[in-house]
């Protein structure tokens, strides 16, 4: 085989840009990522660390992964994970619920 061929045959494709994966390598979700396309896809930002949330069979960062879900606190706009308050107005961690009328 030439190179070409070869590269078109053999060497897998990202999962996000479609192009030979040539260097280091990120195996996730079933597929292989360049290190620099394995981003969330919705704020386009490298994961800080190996661990990442999915969302519609791909991957997200943790506040995205929130937002998508409904569950950002309406008074901090930051994750909720664990006990919440849920009320027809929004969600609040219960440290940052307060009662508005007094």
């Amino acid at each position: 085989f030439c190179t070409k061929d070869f590269i078109s045959l053999f060497v897998p494709k990202c999962q996000k840009c479609g192009l030979p994966i040539k260097g280091e390598t990120v195996s996730a979700l079933g597929g292989k990522y360049h290190k620099g396309c394995f981003t969330c896809v919705s704020c386009d930002k490298k994961f800080t660390s190996k661990s990442f949330y999915v969302y519609d069979g791909k991957p997200v960062c943790r506040y995205h992964f929130h937002k998508m879900n409904n569950t950002i606190c309406k008074a901090c706009n930051e994750p909720i994970e664990g006990q919440c308050i849920d009320i027809p107005e929004g969600r609040y961690h219960p440290d940052c619920f307060r009662c508005c009328e007094c």
